[in-house]
């Protein structure tokens, strides 16, 4: 069920979420125990010692878990997307039943990766059986004769972090085109972003994305002295993906 899988990706992403929070909140208290005198002895005077030295580096910390958070949003979006895949394969006799835009991609991603398997994680024969899939595909037949089979992860491939665009442009392989307006008519995403219209949401959402990924690749890929973002600012970054996570599920599962 279509449903089900959506639901177990939303599920798995808000779990770690949720461990990215707990773990925010672990560098909170470790820093306000670090800032407060105390008389300590043993394991704690430990503790506290190492606290005062590694106070001021706690940033990195935070850096690494929006790196983590960030990961984990692409996979997630990219398994969302694989289900709404799966599902249209599913309800479809043939290639030619396939929503014209999923079977451009089919092609589209099969081409690349044979053209240069390596870059994509595949070997040179697990990419030719998705070629010898494809064409397959393309001679399949409604009585049955010759299966239909599409891989999802194979449509979902993306070379670019997770903006707007590129977040857009993984529903419309799947037939889902304007997702930015369709996100920004949310009421859900409207009270997060604290935006009253539908443009002003569309706007803010964006922006907020594209700040993220801003802050993403300060981390990833840092130019002279490094910027660690601090706890509090990942953790407004965890709130709006949890938010923007449950809308997205919402248009996967709405009736197409």
């Amino acid at each position: 069920m279509p449903d089900t899988a959506a639901k177990a990706a939303l599920g798995d992403f808000e779990k770690d979420i949720g461990r990215v929070e707990q773990l925010l909140r672990l560098i909170y208290i470790f820093r306000d125990f670090a800032g407060q005198p105390a008389e300590l002895s043993g394991l704690a005077q430990d503790l506290y010692d190492v606290a005062q030295r590694a106070r001021t580096d706690l940033p990195i910390l935070s850096g690494s878990l929006l790196l983590y958070l960030c990961g984990r949003f692409e996979y997630f979006v990219r398994e969302l997307v694989g289900t709404i895949v799966d599902d249209l394969v599913d309800k479809a006799a043939t290639y030619e039943e396939l929503p014209s835009a999923l079977r451009k991609e089919a092609l589209i991603r099969t081409l690349q990766i044979n053209l240069n398997p390596s870059k994509f994680n595949y070997s040179a024969t697990s990419a030719s059986a998705l070629a010898a899939q494809l064409a397959n595909n393309l001679s399949s037949r409604s009585d049955g004769s010759s299966s239909l089979f599409v891989d999802s992860t194979t449509v979902t491939i993306t070379e670019s972090n997770m903006r707007p665009d590129v977040l857009a442009d993984l529903f419309k392989r799947v037939g889902i085109s304007g997702l930015w307006d369709t996100l920004g008519k949310q009421l859900t995403l409207k009270s997060f972003l604290e935006e009253a219209t539908d443009d002003g949401c569309k706007k803010a959402a964006m922006a907020r994305l594209d700040d993220i990924m801003n802050e993403r690749n300060k981390v990833a890929h840092p130019i002279g002295d490094a910027v660690f973002p601090d706890a509090a600012i990942v953790e407004k970054i965890a709130h709006y993906f949890r938010a923007l996570a449950q809308v997205l599920v919402d248009l996967a599962l709405a009736p197409r």
